[in-house]
């Protein structure tokens, strides 16, 4: 889901005409900036690609034919943002259509050339990997990417996500106080309606990484994983690494026996153990 919200805007006056842009923030950063008729352009796509009853129910707020004064300008901006709330809340969300229009509007918004890019990610026992990227590629995208350089079979690559992290711009992920932080700053997970590249790069005012994380807890995706040696390894050292950050709550004989298969190498064994876990509401959301 998309959490939108429009807090502010801004004026471009040209001649006696001033028109208004919107700052747009997308589950918690800022995703792009937009006009009045770049979103109504999208209401018209959405009207003829599902109809104009289908869309109705979305409340776009109508054209103005004269300006609007201050309190005008308030309010539209407030129906503008439940516009996007409404389409974040319904099943367009998931379309093509919208995915294709918010991750065009953040590759104009940050005037971002259409070039090959190194980007960085981070593996959950905290190795780096560099991959090459489009810096206009998606997430599912560069995710497809970071599968081919790590020989995840494509089929496998469903069952991880890439995930924002918030970390001090010298600290460093590989020793266990430090991994223990990185764990608890994840912020949110990457969507398809954007591009990794960009949201880190202007997204957000602080230093913020990508971390490759599994998103499944069902048995039989587990076991399903547990037959592909380089999505299984993903899934152990992720998991080791929440052992040692006590990102679960583990009763003292769980994790006496966690302790024994991790010193085995029993991956297989610590990973079914480790999935029935019980995750307290305080733990990281995957």
């Amino acid at each position: 889901m998309l959490h939108c919200v429009i807090p502010t805007t801004s004026t471009l006056n040209h001649r006696s005409e001033v028109t208004v842009i919107y700052n747009i923030y997308i589950n918690q950063s800022h995703h792009c900036t937009l006009r009045y008729s770049h979103l109504y352009d999208l209401h018209q796509a959405l009207a003829r690609e599902y109809g104009i009853k289908r869309v109705a129910s979305l409340n776009f707020p109508p054209k103005k034919i004269l300006q609007l004064n201050v309190e005008q300008r308030e309010k539209r901006r407030a129906d503008l943002e439940k516009y996007l709330q409404n389409i974040s809340e319904s099943n367009f969300v998931d379309s093509d259509l919208v995915r294709g229009f918010l991750l065009l509007a953040q590759r104009r918004t940050f005037c971002i050339s259409d070039e090959t890019q190194s980007l960085e990610v981070y593996l959950p026992n905290g190795k780096v990997v560099l991959i090459d990227v489009n810096a206009h590629d998606s997430t599912n995208t560069v995710l497809s990417c970071l599968s081919d350089k790590l020989g995840l079979p494509p089929r496998f690559s469903l069952y991880f996500g890439l995930y924002l992290v918030k970390v001090d711009e010298s600290g460093s992920i590989n020793n266990k106080e430090n991994s223990r932080r990185f764990l608890k700053s994840i912020i949110r997970p990457l969507g398809d309606h954007e591009s990794p590249y960009i949201t880190v790069a202007n997204g957000f005012d602080f230093p913020i990484r990508i971390l490759l994380r599994t998103r499944i807890w069902h048995r039989q995706h587990i076991e399903e994983l547990l037959s592909d040696p380089c999505g299984s390894n993903i899934l152990y050292t992720q998991w080791c690494s929440e052992l040692n950050s006590a990102v679960v709550v583990i009763d003292r004989e769980t994790h006496r026996s966690l302790i024994e298969h991790r010193s085995n190498n029993a991956k297989s064994e610590f990973i079914r153990i480790h999935r029935a876990i019980q995750v307290e509401s305080t733990s990281v959301k995957v």
